[in-house]
């Protein structure tokens, strides 16, 4: 089975889209099928990543000079061309029928999806990865959003009544390390001193990771053994955040582009961050979290897992007031949090979706 994966990665978009897809593509890999993606050539895109995982990538070239997208939520932007362009590009990018095209991309909608089943006629599956509770046209959607019920996709499966739907954490999409780890680690102790994690996103345009590192660096250091902060170098803000850190001495370490995040996550004790896809990472983990929200689309995650009692939640305007009062709670509930989390993903996400999709 052939499948082609439609997604990006920018500046401005960040990484998380593509690195879901990278986690289901293995797990299909798994189960027999060959992957490749297709990407639009955007700054600080991840093709050189994707092709050092082993899978083909076809590029999608950007006729045009970059637009920053004028906001967090300007979808639109983030794709650069219009819906039907995208397809027909994606279209002949693809030559020859694959078996099914598994789309992961904001700026996508139905749009995209009716012109790509009307141009691959005899197309086995279309699936949509999304979390925005949008109308789409495909045979199968995937949203892993903790708590999030079938009904949210309401109306799409009102367009096609065989429509699959797959919703909740039942259905993360994790890379296998951390099925693997979930059953291993160990949080059942609260420590003494805490290894604090850092990871704001793969874009982080608004450097939110130096403001946090400037907040913890003014707090009394009792309780902080080590702040390990990851941060890839084509980050606006790397660069700053280097020079701030450096200053710092060797409590605080600076990770670029890691591939292995997973172990930073298990030598951690706590993690302050963004929402996102890492957010499913660290419950699988069972590492407690500050949640600082970057994006609107992050939002309903993020209240869903502090109402649970998974994570904290801050706000970036008022991160000094608020960062010092999340820690202290997060280590007093270090425990309950910790546990809360391990409950809610289990890390297997990827394979049940991946058979879903070959049943399909």
């Amino acid at each position: 089975m052939r499948i082609l994966f439609r997604t990006d990665a920018s500046v401005d978009i960040g990484f998380g889209h593509v690195m879901r897809c990278l986690s289901l593509a293995d797990a299909l890999s798994a189960q027999g099928a060959t992957c490749e993606f297709t990407c639009r050539s955007l700054p600080g895109d991840l093709t050189t990543r994707i092709f050092e995982r082993g899978y083909a990538v076809c590029e999608m070239a950007l006729d045009r000079p970059y637009v920053r997208p004028a906001s967090t939520d300007d979808y639109a932007g983030w794709l650069q061309v219009s819906e039907i362009s995208d397809a027909e590009d994606f279209v002949r990018a693809a030559q020859t029928l694959p078996d099914a095209v598994i789309v992961d991309h904001y700026g996508l909608n139905n749009i995209w999806e009716s012109r790509v089943r009307r141009n691959l006629p005899g197309l086995s599956a279309l699936v949509a990865i999304d979390d925005l509770c949008r109308v789409h046209t495909a045979h199968c959607i995937v949203d892993q959003t903790i708590g999030r019920q079938p009904d949210a996709y309401e109306e799409s499966l009102r367009l096609s009544a065989d429509t699959v739907v797959l919703t909740g954490a039942d259905y993360a999409l994790l890379r296998p390390q951390f099925a693997d780890l979930h059953s291993r680690v160990d949080r059942l102790n609260a420590p003494a001193r805490h290894r604090v994690l850092v990871t704001m996103g793969g874009g982080d345009r608004v450097n939110a990771t130096l403001a946090v590192i400037e907040s913890i660096s003014g707090l009394r250091k009792d309780w902080l053994e080590k702040v390990d902060v990851v941060l890839p170098e084509t980050a606006p803000g790397y660069s700053a955040v280097a020079e701030f850190m450096h200053r710092l001495g060797a409590r605080y370490e600076l990770h670029g582009f890691v591939t292995d995040l997973e172990r930073l996550m298990v030598g951690s004790t706590l993690c302050i961050g963004a929402p996102g896809s890492t957010a499913w990472e660290r419950a699988a983990l069972g590492l407690p979290s500050i949640l600082i929200p970057l994006a609107e689309n992050q939002l309903h995650a993020a209240r869903v897992l502090a109402d649970m009692g998974a994570i904290l939640l801050i706000r970036l305007e008022n991160l000094n007031e608020e960062l010092p009062l999340a820690l202290d709670i997060a280590r007093s509930n270090w425990r309950k949090m910790a546990q809360v989390n391990l409950g809610l993903v289990d890390g297997l996400g990827a394979p049940r979706v991946a058979r879903r999709i070959m049943a399909l």
